[in-house]
């Protein structure tokens, strides 16, 4: 099954918002199914946009995520490729290639910071998967809903405020934030799919944000080779001496 979305500016129509409790039904509808996914493929893509610094940045990867891994570590297997690194964990070792320098850093013994600080995680699909059960069951979160059309589809656009409270890479719960601005997500979903399009960062000081978006997702897609999950694929001896060296951490 192949989902392909457009990206573009969304034009929110004057709906009035639902009822918290719709939100927390919409909500949950798209929880439920990122959480019954057995894999996922997309391509991501992260903009920063912080005008008060005059700071603009813009990251786009390929991620595979595989949710039927037995590890107890994080829960799934990853894949991410951009054009410059791939990154995969395997459910008991961690490597990262670097596609410039042809050299690979293995992990033998990843702990959950190292996978949870990969920049592609930041508010993806698999940080909704974990955290919207989290969402919906904050009383002090102050959520709305209307709908929004991008290129004449309607969506639903949820917006949540969570005070100063930032959410996590991976989704498992909040970091209190001392700033004095709130954090406020927009959370764009198709609404037939209940799939996420977009979450969208803010603040209530500035016009600051993050913008992830999410297009071309393949659920039940056919998943990587089964050797392109170890580093011993990419060593020299198996790509006739194109890697230099390896690194190993532990």
């Amino acid at each position: 099954m192949k989902f392909i979305f457009p990206l573009c500016l969304i034009f929110l129509q004057t709906d009035p918002a639902y009822s918290q409790n719709a939100v927390d039904s919409i909500l949950g509808r798209v929880s439920q199914n990122l959480n019954s996914l057995k894999a996922i493929k997309y391509n991501n893509t992260r903009e920063l946009n912080y005008s008060s610094e005059n700071y603009h940045n813009t990251s786009k990867w390929t991620v595979y995520y595989d949710f039927q891994t037995t590890d107890t570590l994080v829960g799934f297997k990853y894949q991410i490729d951009d054009s410059t690194s791939k990154h995969v964990f395997n459910g008991t070792e961690k490597f990262d290639l670097d596609k410039k320098s042809k050299t690979i850093q293995v992990n033998a013994n990843p702990d959950k910071n190292s996978i949870s600080s990969l920049s592609a995680l930041y508010n993806s699909i698999l940080t909704l998967k974990n955290v919207l059960p989290l969402i919906i069951r904050d009383k002090n979160a102050i959520k709305a809903i209307m709908d929004t059309t991008i290129n004449n589809i309607l969506y639903s656009l949820v917006t949540i405020n969570i005070g100063k409270r930032r959410i996590q890479n991976l989704g498992n719960g909040f970091d209190a934030m001392t700033t004095k601005s709130n954090f406020i997500y927009k959370i764009v979903i198709e609404k037939n799919s209940y799939l996420p399009l977009e979450v969208l960062q803010k603040n209530d000081a500035n016009n600051d944000f993050i913008k992830t978006s999410f297009s071309n997702i393949e659920i039940g897609t056919n998943a990587p080779s089964e050797i392109s999950w170890y580093y011993s694929t990419y060593v020299p001896c198996h790509l006739n001496g194109n890697w230099q060296h390896i690194t190993k951490t532990r």
